[in-house]
């Protein structure tokens, strides 16, 4: 039994070991924003009134003392709905004065770029990473951290050196003005927030998202009215990775629903507000509690709003961005015809590739051709061998965008689903069926057994099920080889699945492990079919019929066909 529909979820979802960015400490200050409002924010978002205010106390907003520093030196920033972008003068060549609050923007404007996560940094979350993309300033804040010279005043040096990838250094700097302010409070409320969101970004930006959420936090303490912290606070909730998963994300939806309804609008704050809806698009359909098809509806209304602010002509690549997470929805969206679905899945991975080009992103273009080949290879309606065939060329031309030799989870991600379409295939069977096992194992020299335990399984599962495959051809050569192969891959991946696996992932081994053992002339006969019997048996204890009638019937006639075989050998 293939594990088709598992590889490609494994695909989409590496499991081995993330870095969390140092997770906060329980008691932090990231914790304790969730803490008080946790319990009605629950009610409320399940009632599907989850549009509910922060009431931050806003006498913390005032504190004493004049400002002498260059955060004070400089022209304070103007509220949200009237700050402007940097003027037509290229932006390293404006006074620092100018600079400083441009920079602070496009810094709070975060995940406007598609940035790479480094290998092994790679998030769990649904949105593929190389779509949804690391957090990087980005090419405007970039030019304005150049204007910056290296003897600016330390806020100064600082955002320059987060622009250049040096967070160590702008932390200690940062950390040192924080330091000072507490020794001798000589800031207002709204310049002192600015140090802690400059030290959130430098984490931020540097994916440690706990430790941003902490700088946030204290931020949104001191000037809570702050509407580019708060959103900075959102979107660090939104990437910061489990215990607590559920308490993050509802926090999230209530910052962004409050910044959606009092701060940013179309008219005025087109950026911040597309951003806002492509961050509550991320938040509604990671969120876990309540109607999960009302909240899928949720983030594709988001999406779909986001776009009325990303025009393609104005903002190219959030434009191609949205309309990946709008293919990727509808890809896994369970509500209406499967097929639509699909279809309109391929229309947005299309558009997307209009801007996302090969020769501009070509990881990002890989991953879309990739996932262009997951629909078709999904696609339920015309000629499915047809399909399988598209799906192969979508995934061989993903593959041909990528460095050949290159061991990355990007690579290995769409050889498993090429192996499993080769798979697949009718005609042509055992060719077929050794190019898909080549396309596992060359995937098994990224994903493996210590470092991705559950997809190493998923694809040992796949692997065995091709080699019993391989056995059953008819004119098949070493056919006794191919089962003693699918018996050791199976009883190894059956270690790891009964630790990580799901019930479905674990209960198709044990099926096939079944068939092999069935089909097996080494050893004692009779114990290999007393064997595949236990086996079937534990397949049968996940595939009942009320949830699994199809996968039942062909486990159960197979358990009952090897039982008679084991009775005659007994009488």
């Amino acid at each position: 039994m293939s594990a088709k529909k598992q590889t490609r979820a494994a695909a989409k979802r590496p499991s081995g070991p993330k870095e969390d960015g140092g997770q906060p400490e329980a008691g932090s200050s990231a914790d304790r924003i969730l803490v008080p409002v946790f319990t009605a924010v629950i009610l409320l978002l399940i009632a599907a009134a989850v549009a509910v205010v922060l009431s931050p106390d806003k006498d913390s907003a005032t504190r004493p003392g004049a400002a002498t520093s260059e955060l004070d030196a400089r022209p304070a920033l103007p509220p949200a709905s009237h700050r402007p972008d940097v003027a037509p003068v290229p932006p390293s060549q404006q006074p620092l004065a100018s600079i400083i609050p441009a920079l602070e923007l496009e810094l709070a404007r975060k995940d406007r770029s598609l940035g790479l996560w480094p290998e092994g940094r790679t998030p769990d979350a649904r949105t593929d990473p190389y779509l949804s993309g690391a957090p990087v300033v980005g090419s405007l804040a970039e030019e304005l951290g150049r204007g910056i010279p290296a003897d600016a005043p330390p806020y100064a040096v600082a955002l320059k050196a987060i622009t250049e990838a040096r967070y160590a250094q702008a932390r200690k700097i940062l950390d040192d003005l924080i330091a000072a302010q507490g020794r001798n409070p000589v800031l207002g409320a709204e310049e002192e927030a600015r140090l802690y969101a400059a030290r959130g970004d430098a984490d931020y930006f540097d994916l440690r998202f706990a430790a941003a959420g902490e700088s946030f936090s204290t931020g949104m303490e001191i000037a809570p009215d702050n509407p580019y912290i708060r959103y900075s606070m959102a979107r660090s909730l939104l990437r910061t990775p489990p215990p607590k998963e559920e308490q993050r994300l509802v926090i999230a939806i209530q910052i962004l629903l409050e910044l959606e309804a009092n701060d940013f609008t179309l008219e005025k704050t087109p950026i911040e507000w597309g951003l806002v809806k492509l961050a509550l698009g991320v938040a509604f359909w990671n969120f876990p509690l309540g109607d999960a098809s009302v909240n899928r509806d949720r983030a594709l209304d988001s999406y779909r709003a986001s776009l009325q602010a990303f025009t393609r002509e104005a903002f190219p690549v959030e434009w191609a961005r949205t309309h990946g997470f709008l293919g990727e929805l509808m890809m896994s969206r369970p509500e209406g015809e499967r097929a639509d679905n699909l279809v309109a899945a391929m229309d947005h991975f299309r558009r997307a590739t209009e801007v996302i080009t090969r020769e501009g992103f070509p990881r990002q273009w890989a991953s879309l051709q990739a996932k262009l080949g997951t629909a078709y290879a999904d696609l339920p309606t015309g000629d499915l061998q047809s399909n399988l065939k598209a799906a192969i060329q979508c995934y061989e031309q993903g593959l041909s965008a990528l460095e050949p030799d290159a061991q990355t989870w990007g690579r290995a991600s769409i050889l498993m689903r090429l192996g499993t379409a080769y798979s697949n295939l009718t005609d042509d069977k055992e060719e077929n069926l050794a190019k898909g096992n080549a396309c596992f194992n060359e995937a098994l020299k990224v994903i493996t057994r210590e470092g991705y335990p559950a997809d190493w399984a998923t694809l040992q599962n796949n692997l065995a099920n091709n080699h019993i495959s391989l056995a059953s051809q008819p004119e098949a050569r070493n056919k006794h080889e191919h089962i003693e192969q699918a018996v050791a891959i199976l009883e190894g991946a059956l270690e790891v699945l009964g630790q990580t696996g799901t019930p479905f992932e674990w209960a198709s081994a044990q099926y096939n492990l079944g068939t092999a053992l069935r089909l097996r002339h080494a050893g004692d006969r009779r114990e290999n079919l007393q064997r595949a019997v236990l086996s079937f048996d534990r397949a049968l204890t996940v595939f009942k019929p009320e949830q699994f009638p199809e996968y039942h019937g062909i486990v159960r006639d197979a358990r009952d066909e090897t039982q008679a075989q084991l009775d005659a050998l007994t009488e």
